[in-house]
């Protein structure tokens, strides 16, 4: 599912892709790596909150993920 999210939001078919990758969320919540694709996906769709959540999500699965810390700094602030 996290590959076939990748290669949809690869595609341009981002709505599909968020999908994707909250089915794989929700099978493997422990996996960082899913839930940061999650976030962008969410983040290009202007859905900033889920997006955030996320990251947010990342950063206790991953303290050290950069590239998660610095999506989440780049969200508009509500």
């Amino acid at each position: 599912m996290d590959n076939l999210g990748t290669a949809l939001a690869q595609s341009g078919l981002v709505d599909r892709a968020e999908e994707e990758f909250a089915a794989a969320a929700r099978l493997e919540p422990g996996n960082p790596h899913i839930h940061f694709n999650l976030g962008c996906a969410l983040a290009q769709l202007g859905r900033n909150a889920e997006a955030r959540a996320q990251f947010e999500a990342t950063l206790r699965l991953a303290p050290d993920d950069a590239d998660a810390r610095a999506n989440l700094a780049r969200l508009p602030n509500f």
